[in-house]
């Protein structure tokens, strides 16, 4: 089972395309990478995700260009690399239809910012009707989980593909910096508060909007784990949640 923070991560900005499960790991450590070079808050980030491009400024359209930049839609002089788009998308989708989406949503404009923008926007309006969002294991539904997912996955340093790689059975032996990770998560969104002590209430509140309360109140009860070390506590009780197969995170 992925820990929670890989699945939120791997599932931003990436399931736009519909990519594949490798190149959707790829996708997220390049969204990553562009928070920081573009300056445009995380929350943006998980915003163009969903499809929200309201009031996007210069920023938020130069995220857009960093990030096909990377992916090697967009070649360095600014201009949508047609062949590699088409190649890339057409993995797993009809090539006819792909070619006839990359060639409606390829306009030149004033600058590559507004370029890579405008395509990404013509993009997910022509195929986010079509395509399921993609399984965020539930972290989605936890307020703002998608943003504090990135911003710890920045914070902690730690790359994407290491992450992304790691299973329950294995956190253990992945150091301090994982397990700070999930306890970084654990304070953005008021599971844990910033001594280390856990918010039983909150995390009931939270998860029983789409749990069971009383599945919910039981795993509480039974993880409610507090070591001397906060990190340690977080990776604890997620791990025990794994272990109940909670499926909460």
């Amino acid at each position: 089972m992925k820990t929670f923070v890989a699945i939120a991560v791997v599932a931003l900005i990436a399931g736009t395309f519909a990519l594949t499960i490798d190149q959707k790991k790829k996708a997220e450590g390049y969204a990553a990478e562009c928070v920081k070079t573009s300056g445009v808050p995380p929350e943006t980030a998980a915003k163009l995700k969903g499809g929200d491009f309201a009031g996007a400024d210069d920023k938020t359209k130069c995220f857009a260009k960093c990030f096909l930049e990377k992916a090697g839609f967009m070649t360095d002089k600014g201009e949508i690399d047609e062949k590699t788009v088409i190649e890339k998308l057409s993995v797993d989708h009809d090539r006819a239809k792909v070619e006839g989406l990359v060639k409606k949503c390829n306009h030149k404009e004033a600058n590559p910012c507004e370029t890579a923008f405008k395509a990404y926007q013509c993009i997910y309006a022509a195929k986010g009707a079509a395509v399921a969002p993609p399984n965020l294991e539930d972290v989605g539904k936890i307020v703002n989980g998608e943003t504090y997912a990135l911003e710890c996955l920045i914070e902690s340093g730690l790359k994407l593909d290491s992450l992304a790689s790691l299973s329950t059975s294995d956190l253990d032996t992945a150091g301090s910096k994982i397990k700070c990770l999930v306890k970084c998560f654990f304070v953005k969104t008021g599971f844990m508060a910033e001594d280390g002590k856990l918010q039983q209430e909150v995390i009931t509140e939270q998860l029983s909007k789409f749990m069971p309360r009383e599945r919910i109140e039981t795993l509480v009860k039974n993880c409610n784990f507090q070591e001397p070390d906060a990190c340690e506590t977080a990776y604890k009780v997620t791990e025990c949640y794994f272990q109940n197969k909670a499926g909460l995170f």
